[in-house]
């Protein structure tokens, strides 16, 4: 995190400084080494001096018990009150300490300049305050973290690509949205995972790799495939394999071929997903054309007419387009019949997604429309497209759940 304000003196006055070293051969921290602190402690091989005020600043933490323990008698010296005698924190890093007391010390403008804009430093800065106001018993300060982590994923999904995620390699993606689960379930309701786990959904064209993290977390915190599982959905039927018993392969790995590993079961579980979703095609097909049949150029024109402050009225002033006559019904199903014949190895989401081609094949070729000319209605039958599109794409969860469901 950035420089501390400087609300008491430091026991050096130029922050650039080389670290010093002290009688016992441990780095004095650049930044948190107070002259007028009351509490060294220890972290790694690097020593600070605090306010225990600071550290005492929520009720029932841990240091709140470390500090009621029992002090030692006579000659004996108290841990903490000398640098030769810190207390000593095991299993922190410096870098972790040293952010949780950022936090402490830095004013409030500071942290919310931070915050303006999406950064990687800084979502990873608040994962380690977290962590440790978990570790220490904080809740108030761990709630903060939270929610500007949560917060600065949400601000990123907005963005396309994520700049969390963009500058990353698959793997380093991968650890990161894995940490980012880790911190926010510690105390936080595991759907705090569900609301960032969308970041990932940009980026599944690029590797299948991120279809599978979001699947993996998925299952990590029982979000019930609502999140995670279906995200496979956007790759090819033939994208994934199940992984061999007698095959040393990780899932989540991608094999020379371009396929996703998976375990038996979530393979199994994917499949039973797809067959459901083959299902609805018929159902799909036949909304469909009744959609575009509502969208017929003559029936559209005689609602405009009716309706004069319609989108579609506005736009008949073209006379080509009163002209035209379409009856987009009978192109939607033969372009069905001629993408299924194409393309009946891909699944129903692929095939939504390839027919919009097919129409404008069968509209040219078949019944010598002139798009350019029939503009409005042929952006109704698109709209139609991505509306069952929308539709199924909302439906994919249900897929996952158990038929009891």
């Amino acid at each position: 995190m950035g420089e501390v304000p400087q609300k008491r003196k430091p026991d050096h006055e130029n922050s650039e400084q080389p670290a010093k070293k002290t009688a016992v051969g441990l780095t004095r921290d650049h930044r948190f080494f107070y002259e007028d602190g009351n509490c060294v402690l220890r972290v790694e091989d690097v020593l600070f001096k605090v306010h225990r005020s600071v550290l005492l600043l929520e009720e029932g933490s841990v240091f709140h018990d470390l500090f009621k323990l029992p002090q030692p008698s006579g000659n004996e010296v108290a841990e903490g009150t000398s640098e030769e005698f810190p207390i000593v924190l095991q299993g922190d890093t410096v870098s972790q300490f040293s952010n949780l007391l950022f936090t402490f010390y830095s004013r409030p403008y500071q942290l919310a300049d931070m915050q303006k804009a999406v950064c990687l430093p800084t979502v990873a800065s608040f994962m380690d305050v977290a962590e440790l106001a978990h570790k220490y018993g904080m809740p108030r300060t761990y709630n903060y973290a939270i929610n500007v982590i949560f917060s600065q994923c949400r601000m990123s999904m907005r963005m396309n690509p994520s700049p969390l995620l963009s500058a990353l390699t698959v793997d380093a993606a991968a650890n990161f949205m894995r940490r980012v689960g880790h911190v926010l379930s510690l105390e936080a309701n595991p759907t705090l995972i569900s609301g960032v786990l969308p970041m990932l959904s940009p980026f599944f064209d690029q590797s299948p790799k991120y279809a599978y993290i979001s699947m993996e977390l998925s299952d990590r915190y029982a979000l019930g495939d609502t999140d995670g599982a279906y995200a496979l959905m956007t790759l090819p039927l033939d994208a994934t394999f199940a992984i061999s018993p007698n095959v040393p392969v990780i899932p989540g790995a991608v094999d020379g071929r371009g396929r996703l590993a998976l375990t038996l079961p979530q393979r199994s579980r994917l499949l039973e997903a797809y067959r459901r979703i083959m299902d609805e095609w018929p159902a799909l097909v036949k909304r469909g054309a009744e959609m575009v049949s509502a969208h017929d150029c003559a029936r559209a024109i005689a609602r405009s007419r009716q309706n004069p402050t319609s989108a579609v009225s506005q736009a008949t002033g073209n006379e080509k387009f009163e002209d035209c006559e379409a009856d987009w019904d009978s192109i939607w199903k033969r372009a069905c019949d001629r993408m299924l014949l194409a393309n009946s190895h891909i699944d129903t989401l692929q095939r939504l997604k390839a027919l919009v081609p097919f129409l404008k094949v069968v509209a040219k070729e078949e019944d010598e429309i002139d798009l350019e000319g029939s503009k409005p209605c042929w952006n109704e039958v698109v709209h139609t497209v991505d509306a069952l599109i929308a539709q199924l794409m909302a439906n994919l969860p249900k897929m996952f759940l158990p038929e009891s469901l």
